[in-house]
């Protein structure tokens, strides 16, 4: 006998769910489908081509017979970093023939108007700041634990620099006053390079991302060539495009995912959207995600990296440079008004913040010998260009580089560049920004939730108005004060009876602001809306405490409720929830059938189709009889549901509610991406790892 195939959805066609397709794909008992919302694959992998030639009127570069006129233009990442057999992009560039180029040379500028550094104080410069860093990073090693989390690295490194001396080299801490006038500004370099300003840099967490040996190299030949190694493999595997996702509902049985373009269902789904997107709340979970999952997407950081790519007819700076750099200048000497005056009041403001900041260009001269610069604006620079045109973008990098080289000043019809463009991640909404950082006030550990895939489990919320006695569900306990309206206490896992015809004895606990509580051997089960104080004895001896408990896979933390642990109380260990909000319960009668409108459904299952907004018409339902009702259950029929409220009906209503669990055996929400990933985020190489290490994940859980 055939089984069917387990289906999986992924959803984003970036290189972590392309990695995960190309894996789950090798399996024959999967049926792997994904759905993007652009139209191409790839995500923030994103190369261009033909958008510029080699070849410009009057230019340096003139194409070779058999060479190709086409420069690949990389809007989203464009470098390898750490070129090396166990970096796992490496093998998958040697298989597209991939051309990678390190990039090692640069040059500084330090002032407008003077020339550049020599190599030799450039190269001592950087070597002085990465011995900062260094220390830095081993500091945060030795001292984790004692650091806040909302310490920053700026705060450390301003510390840092105070403690430094320029009077005697021979002495320890020594730096000279040109170091400690200069390196503050080159720092902006880790502001930049990993899209966060220096203030929010967590000082605890600096050596948090791993790299690997080798160089950092540009992939000259364009990052398609590498993602066509992996899609070429999915010939079996059906991609939509241009599907936007707004919904992911889940149960304990499966998953729906609602796009613009219809609704797809599967046993599991793998989420690689960018941590932008699921900021951004566009995309629904049903039921919501574990609190602890929602508390990492809001802590976590996730900047934003422009490039503008300039084409230019001739090539005015150092040929040989990969990277041309400017120091921050002094904002009341520049921007040069004789220079700026034709650009409007965003122009003026994006340069202003611009040449506050270390700026930074790629040149291709010595990796496609082309007349391009590539220049970057992070963080509040970005945020100042994405409110540009792509010219008006151009003219201010123009005006910018105008104030260190002369020639443009002068003539600046002959250099203005001739093509242009300009990247807008932040404000793409299906990026939202370009890559993951861990800023203070954030944990390391918020990356690895996303390592753990979330479950959901049926619970059974169930609101009446008789005396009657009955076994109750699980993760539903009673309270029973001599009332008729019974006081539920929602717990973990726990099926209790009332009264004593099972003989479990019970206990019943008086506090002193009234609250009652009964016991079941060594559980206490409090009613919600009880605050416990501590318990001291005649001589003031504490007999209890309550303690606050990391939420687990209980009812009531699922919730996001706080879960209070009673410990040492005459004995007893028991949990609730001191804000729960409480509930009414009439117990249904024993050995009666489900009915709607008068008619008789038999069969544990039947009571399904009649499931509407989380209710389900109960007049006779056997106690225990009384399964999970899951939210998948057949819309279809919701009208056939009768509201015994609006026909003034003393029936029975239960209600269920599915609730989220960070669960690895029954999960049915993965993720995957550069920011689910402790150690390896804001990286290419550690969007693909996790996409592998999710599939793997969940062809585990299917053979399971």
């Amino acid at each position: 006998m055939t089984l069917p195939k387990k289906n999986v959805i992924i959803i984003g066609a970036g290189i972590s769910g392309l990695a995960a397709a190309q894996e789950l794909a090798k399996d024959p008992s999967i049926q792997v489908s994904m759905l993007e919302a652009r139209n191409r694959l790839g995500g923030r992998l994103d190369t261009r081509r033909n958008l510029v030639s080699p070849r410009h009127p009057g230019g340096d570069h003139v194409a070779t017979p058999g060479q190709s006129c086409d420069i690949p233009l990389d809007f989203g990442a464009s470098w390898i970093h750490g070129v090396d057999s166990t970096n796992p992009i490496v093998p998958l560039a040697e298989a597209a023939h991939a051309r990678l180029v390190p990039t090692n040379q640069d040059v500084i500028y330090k002032h407008p108007g003077k020339p550049a550094l020599d190599e030799d104080k450039s190269n001592h410069y950087w070597a002085v700041l990465f011995d900062i860093f260094a220390i830095a990073q081993e500091f945060s090693r030795q001292n984790r634990s004692r650091i806040s989390v909302h310490t920053s690295f700026k705060a450390w490194f301003d510390q840092f620099l105070a403690t430094r001396q320029s009077q005697d080299e021979h002495l320890p801490d020594y730096m000279s006053e040109d170091d400690l006038r200069v390196i503050p500004r080159l720092a902006l370099f880790w502001a930049g390079e990993n899209a966060i300003e220096l203030e929010k840099v967590s000082l605890k967490y600096m050596d948090a991302e791993k790299m690997f040996p080798g160089d950092h190299s540009i992939v000259a030949t364009g990052y398609d060539g590498i993602l066509n190694v992996i899609v070429k493999d999915l010939v079996n595997v059906p991609i939509h495009l241009e599907h936007i996702v707004n919904r992911i509902e889940y149960s304990d049985v499966g998953v729906t995912v609602s796009t613009n373009k219809g609704t797809f269902t599967a046993d599991v789904v793998l989420v690689t959207l960018p941590l932008g997107v699921l900021k951004s709340d566009s995309v629904v979970f049903s039921p919501p995600l574990p609190a602890k999952k929602q508390m990492a997407i809001q802590r976590l950081g996730f900047g934003t990296m422009v490039k503008v790519i300039m084409s230019f007819p001739t090539c005015f700076w150092p040929k040989d440079r990969h990277f041309i750099n400017f120091l921050p200048s002094q904002r009341h000497k520049h921007p040069i008004p004789e220079l700026t005056h034709h650009l409007n009041k965003n122009q003026l403001n994006a340069l202003t913040i611009y040449m506050d900041d270390l700026c930074n260009y790629t040149s291709m001269m010595p990796i496609h010998d082309a007349p391009i610069l590539i220049g970057y604006a992070a963080n509040a620079s970005a945020a100042a260009f994405e409110k540009l045109t792509d010219q008006e973008a151009m003219e201010v990098l123009f005006c910018h580089l105008s104030h260190y080289y002369d020639e443009l000043a002068k003539d600046p019809d002959t250099y203005r560049p001739t093509q242009y463009f300009m990247t807008r991640w932040g404000a793409d909404p299906f990026a939202g920004g370009s890559y993951t950082s861990i800023p203070v006030g954030s944990y390391q550990s918020d990356l690895a939730e996303f390592e753990i895939p979330v479950g959901a489990h049926p619970v059974a919320i169930e609101k009446a108005t008789s005396n009657d006695l009955c076994d109750i569900v699980d993760s539903l306990s009673i309270v029973t004060p001599s009332q008729s309206k019974r006081k539920l206490a929602l717990t973990h896992g726990l099926r209790e009876q009332v009264g004593s015809r099972n003989g479990y004895e019970r206990k019943m606990i008086e506090l002193a602001d009234g609250p009652r509580a009964f016991s079941n051997n060594n559980h206490a089960l409090i009613i919600p809306g009880a605050l416990l104080p501590e318990q001291r004895d005649a001589q003031g001896r504490s007999q209890g405490y309550l303690v606050r408990r990391q939420p687990h896979q209980g009812f009531v933390s699922q919730l996001g409720l706080p879960t209070v642990i009673i410990k040492g109380l005459q004995g007893l260990v028991g949990l609730s929830s001191n804000s729960a909000v409480e509930l009414e319960r009439k117990p249904v009668k024993k050995d009666l059938l489900v009915s709607i409108n008068g008619k008789n459904i038999h069969g544990p299952h039947a009571y399904h189709s009649y499931y509407r907004d989380g209710y389900i018409h109960v007049s006779n339902l056997g106690a225990n009889s009384v399964r999970p009702l899951h939210l998948e259950a057949n819309k279809r029929n919701y009208r056939r549901l009768l509201d015994a409220k609006a026909n003034n009906q003393d029936d029975d209503y239960v209600r269920m509610e599915m609730v989220a669990e960070d669960n690895v055996a029954t999960g049915r929400v993965f993720f995957a991406g550069e920011h689910t990933t402790p150690t390896n985020f804001a990286s290419v190489h550690g969007a693909l790892m996790t996409g592998r290490r999710e599939a793997a994940k969940i062809a585990q859980n299917f053979r399971a």
